[in-house]
């Protein structure tokens, strides 16, 4: 018997390194551990927020759900005092150019304004460049007002 470390013969061995499976094999191996490597994420992420909203709090911040209801909220608050605002402001708006401009010429504006500022064609600044130089929409808004008196002549013609 050869224990303890006798010597009985020598032998000569030559060994090829073959990794073409390699590949095959770590991938099925990934594969069969599928559910324990979820099993840990999930509890490693369970443990991350835990760990996380108790920082949070000795530092005095609030967790990450009661942050996400406050931006919620914040951002409604926000959209509402910009609908009262923004209306407040367009009725202000309209106020003045019908008082400016009698005759449908300042409602006119105002609905050309409004429809444009609405749709993104122009933004708080391009309005208040065209609030300043109001004669191109004097222009247009008479333009459309002749034009809407024509065509309404002409159906009137029409049914006579």
């Amino acid at each position: 018997m050869a224990i303890g470390g006798e010597t009985i013969g020598r032998a000569y061995v030559r060994i090829l390194a073959d990794g073409s499976g390699f590949g095959d094999d770590v991938r099925r191996q990934m594969r069969a551990n599928d559910d324990d490597f979820e099993q840990a994420g999930e509890q490693s992420s369970a443990a991350y927020r835990r760990g996380f909203s108790r920082e949070m709090r000795k530092n005095g911040v609030l967790p990450q759900r009661d942050i996400d209801n406050a931006v919620r909220e914040g951002a409604g608050r926000w959209d509402a005092g910009g609908h009262v605002l923004g209306s407040a402001m367009l009725d202000g708006v309209r106020d003045e150019l019908e008082a400016r401009f009698p005759n449908d010429i300042g409602t006119t504006i105002f609905r050309n304004l409004r429809d444009q500022f609405e749709s993104g064609e122009i933004d708080f600044t391009g309005l208040k460049r065209s609030l300043r130089n109001l004669r191109p929409q004097v222009a247009k808004a008479t333009d459309q007002i002749i034009a809407d008196q024509k065509s309404r002549f002409e159906d009137l013609g029409r049914a006579v």
